[in-house]
């Protein structure tokens, strides 16, 4: 199993991971079933967790955010297929991004500028962690974000400073399955 302590300032990612990687499996080597995550063991990490669920190649449904990402966000996303909050460019990089995690499966590791009007610049890095279905096929996304340097903004003021967000790169951890080459 791959490890992502060389990803630096990003605790919440390596915690998360490792909770991933421990987590009960019904056959070794096996992605964890959905219904087999207990938020309770992770209620540090639970301010910054997402809950994503693919329905096909061009719909990823956030199903759940925590509050942390609600207050970065401005809003709550049940329901919303985060592929349609990007321009073309950007939404084909995520789609290619969310769509390797479910057909390897593997790890995402994903990081991102967030640059505001008045020139800072922040590190917004996230972790996606693919898990199974009912009938076993993968279709969930469970992660945690988190924002390095970020101070406490008041989302509004966050939201009017707000001048574009860059993708810097998009890795893959093999959790025995493969993984498609990094882009």
């Amino acid at each position: 199993m791959g490890e992502i302590d060389h990803i630096e300032d990003f605790s919440f990612g390596q915690e998360f991971f490792e909770h991933w990687q421990n987590m009960v499996r019904r056959e070794p080597g096996q992605i964890p079933y959905r219904h087999d995550f207990d938020p309770a063991r992770i209620k540090t990490l639970l301010p910054h967790t997402f809950v994503g669920e693919a329905q096909d190649e061009n719909t990823f449904m956030i199903r759940l955010t925590g509050t942390w990402i609600e207050q970065f966000t401005g809003k709550a996303r049940p329901n919303d297929n985060v592929f349609n909050n990007y321009k073309s460019r950007e939404k084909e990089q995520y789609k290619t991004f969310i769509n390797n995690i479910f057909k390897y499966p593997c790890v995402g590791l994903m990081d991102r500028s967030i640059i505001l009007k008045n020139r800072e610049e922040f590190s917004f890095k996230s972790i996606y962690c693919p898990f199974n279905d009912n009938i076993g096929n993968p279709r969930f996304i469970i992660g945690v974000s988190h924002l390095r340097g970020m101070k406490n903004w008041h989302v509004d003021d966050f939201v009017k400073l707000l001048k574009k967000t860059v993708f810097n790169s998009f890795e893959y951890i093999d959790v025995g399955y493969g993984k498609p080459d990094d882009d």
